[in-house]
């Protein structure tokens, strides 16, 4: 696959033409100058900064860490409820996570036809200057998305509705949490467009550390209501 990140590509033309010009003193302008050892710690320290200080960015992180956990959390419902509920073979019950995948590529296909319009909309509507603000529309539909999935999946799975039914919630939950996911994303790196690499950081951390106690202190919960 070609290189897109800017960094890498201007450092590749700034030695090129070191080399054409003989010139060792040309620099790329997103060039620091500093050592490896303080790019590391600036790659670390940054995201944590953003993550920690910045409250919006805080917010949006907590929210994409909760649902990121609460499917993770379904992911450990599926054998009781498929196999003991719906009496899914043990080949079969694999088969219940096509749910998520499909809602996923459902929200792949949903933010790619309206993410950039609505952008285009809202830009030309307010003056022509475009904002990251302007994603948060198109994430709207994900937070609804969301608790309609887990509802239906819960009440389907109480009530022993026909299987597809619960699989139609998780479809809704993998889908919400997909736009959600991009949308976030997206403004996040339109806003800080010179730290593209090091911008999902800090929401990725959150999301991981969340993962590691949300679902565990849900899990008996969750069995017991089922």
């Amino acid at each position: 696959m070609p290189e897109t990140y800017a960094y890498t590509l201007l450092q590749r033309k700034t030695k090129r033409l070191r080399k054409e010009t003989g010139n060792p003193n040309l620099r790329s302008v997103l060039d620091t100058d500093k050592d490896p050892r303080e790019l590391f710690k600036r790659s670390i320290f940054r995201p944590l900064k953003m993550l920690f200080l910045s409250p919006i960015v805080f917010l949006l992180s907590l929210y994409m860490a909760t649902i990121y956990g609460y499917m993770y959390l379904l992911f450990t419902t599926f054998p009781r409820v498929f196999q003991g509920q719906y009496h899914f073979s043990d080949g079969s019950v694999g088969l219940a996570y096509l749910g998520v995948g499909c809602g996923c590529i459902c929200g792949l296909i949903f933010c790619g036809t309206f993410s950039d319009r609505v952008v285009m909309y809202l830009t030309k509507r307010n003056g022509g200057e475009p904002k990251p603000e302007y994603r948060v529309p198109v994430m709207f539909a994900g937070v609804f998305f969301v608790p309609a999935g887990l509802f239906l999946y819960g009440w389907a799975a109480e009530y022993k509705v026909q299987w597809f039914v619960p699989i139609l919630g998780t479809a809704l939950l993998g889908g919400g949490m997909f736009i959600v996911y991009v949308s976030v994303l997206a403004g996040a790196r339109e806003r800080i467009c010179l730290t593209l690499s090091r911008c999902p950081e800090r929401h990725i951390l959150l999301m991981h550390t969340l993962l590691t106690l949300h679902p565990r202190t849900l899990q008996q919960l969750s069995f017991d209501l089922l």
